[in-house]
């Protein structure tokens, strides 16, 4: 029921991802990726989103001094902020 009534799934790269097709119709999902995710063949989560009828933004981190560990990857605020803007927008499109 939770993800039903999700409009917007933002997510690292990673098996969270799978719960996509239970978001509502009209929702959007925001994949978050390392720096140097390799791009090839990493477009699982790209198909399941067209799949499933769903809207799809990825954002790739382009900073290496962003990745604090192998598990921490920072998403500058004006960035997220700007994916977010987007994902709203495809939402109104879609009503």
């Amino acid at each position: 029921q939770l993800m039903r009534n999700t409009n917007v799934l933002i997510g690292m790269h990673g098996a969270g991802l799978t719960f996509l097709p239970f978001l509502a119709d009209y929702a959007v999902v925001i994949e978050l990726n390392k720096y140097r995710h390799k791009k090839s063949n990493k477009y699982h989560y790209r198909n399941l989103a067209a799949w499933s009828g769903k809207e799809y933004i990825v954002w790739q981190n382009p900073i290496k001094a962003d990745e604090i560990d192998l598990s921490c990857t920072r998403v500058p605020p004006q960035q997220f902020r700007a994916l977010v803007q987007q994902a709203v927008g495809m939402l109104k499109e879609r009503s």
